[in-house]
């Protein structure tokens, strides 16, 4: 897995431009202030345990969207801080990422994610447009992935 150090990099690279305060374990986020926007990587392990899945969430105004690449509903975290915060709370059951264990990629499918609805109108239309470059083939969604990051390098 990625490391959140790693995830900043490659963000930088592609202009997302994440911070180490925007990458975290889930449970953390429930001691986050809401702001109108919000671009996070979030691990769905328990802090202090190593790590284990990276997924991203963002929020625009009172709409939140939740994607993971393989597909999982929101962590109970996302769904509290959704209803602490009264927004709305979408995601996306598609599953990108192949359960091969060669594919460790889930940080990269995160920082891609959401870069496809950082300037979003509506993120949720966005975040589906991100989900449809994705084919039911698991192993070729890995190069999928890599020219997405490729294009998303150029200047």
């Amino acid at each position: 897995m990625t490391s959140n150090i790693e995830l900043v990099k490659q963000s930088k690279a592609i202009g997302l431009n994440l911070k180490l305060g925007d990458i975290m374990y889930q449970s953390e986020l429930l001691d986050l202030a809401l702001k109108p926007r919000m671009h996070l990587i979030l691990n769905i392990d328990k802090i202090n345990s190593g790590g284990s899945h990276w997924v991203a969430f963002a929020v625009h105004g009172n709409k939140s969207i939740y994607i993971d690449s393989y597909g999982g509903y929101p962590c109970i975290s996302v769904i509290k801080f959704c209803l602490k915060h009264n927004l709305q709370l979408g995601y996306s059951n598609y599953v990108c990422q192949s359960l091969d264990k060669t594919d460790n990629y889930c940080g990269q499918y995160s920082i891609l994610a959401l870069n496809a609805v950082k300037h979003a109108n509506d993120i949720y239309i966005d975040g589906n447009i991100y989900v449809n470059e994705f084919a039911p083939n698991r192993i070729e969604n890995m190069q999928t992935l890599k020219n997405l990051l490729r294009e998303a390098q150029k200047p």
